[in-house]
């Protein structure tokens, strides 16, 4: 690694516990972002269980800032839920109001019914998963995009290396990690004079620096699972002595 990434311990490996069984892998990433960013409002579009929503959450509560928090998914998964009361939406709502009251929200709806609510340039962090949300991404950076702030940025997910060369007029220099199907991050413009290393990488001219810390988020992303992992067999008896 170089000399810059190698001195470099994000926040998330210094003061974050990693959360709950199905902590996706970007959780670390994402707690980092909010740090480094600091944004008055923060949109994730696509929130779903709002495993990634609840580590910019974290990240508001354990460094004291004053940022908004908004999640949205329309959850059609609701509809093949049996169970009213245990249904995606209910479960991500009462996972939320039980960690994050106060500067952190959730709606079920489907975004274009909120563009509105957005206007262009308001969101320091916008998030955009659109798997969650069964639109064509093309429509949703479209859409979206102009929200985003000057020095804002944009994690996209679910974007394969082999997608990155279709998305390179739209997002130019965008950083890819493969974390959970691919992530993308998006300055906007890039954050070539940060203080901070992570939004330093997102310049596209940021190579070496780049590289190093896309391999501290992939190892953060195995750490925090050894952690999930060690955690269930620790506090586990029967599973440990099954497993001798």
């Amino acid at each position: 690694m170089g000399a810059e990434a190698a001195i470099h311990l994000p926040p998330s490996l210094r003061y974050d516990e990693p959360g709950a069984n199905g902590e996706p892998a970007d959780a670390a990433l994402a707690y980092d972002l909010v740090e480094a960013l600091r944004p008055g409002l923060a949109l994730d579009l696509g929130a779903g269980s709002l495993g990634t929503f609840l580590a910019w959450c974290r990240s508001v509560r354990d460094h004291d800032l004053g940022s908004v928090l908004h999640a949205v998914d329309p959850y059609l998964d609701d509809a093949a839920t049996e169970d009213g009361a245990s249904t995606p939406s209910v479960v991500a709502n009462h996972r939320l109001r039980a960690r994050s009251r106060g500067f952190a929200s959730l709606t079920v709806a489907r975004p274009d019914a909120l563009r509105a609510h957005y206007p262009d340039g308001s969101l320091g962090l916008l998030r955009v998963d659109p798997s969650r949300l069964e639109a064509p991404r093309d429509e949703l950076l479209a859409s979206w995009l102009r929200a985003l702030a000057p020095g804002g940025v944009l994690v996209l997910t679910g974007v394969p290396p082999d997608e990155l060369a279709g998305l390179e007029a739209t997002l130019p220099g965008a950083l890819h990690l493969p974390l959970d199907g691919g992530v993308l991050l998006w300055g906007h413009p890039p954050h070539e004079r940060s203080a901070s290393p992570l939004l330093r990488a997102l310049d596209p001219r940021a190579g070496e620096l780049r590289r190093d810390l896309v391999a501290l988020y992939v190892h953060a992303a195995r750490h925090r699972r050894d952690l999930v992992e060690f955690g269930a067999i620790r506090f586990d008896p029967t599973r440990r002595r099954a497993e001798r």
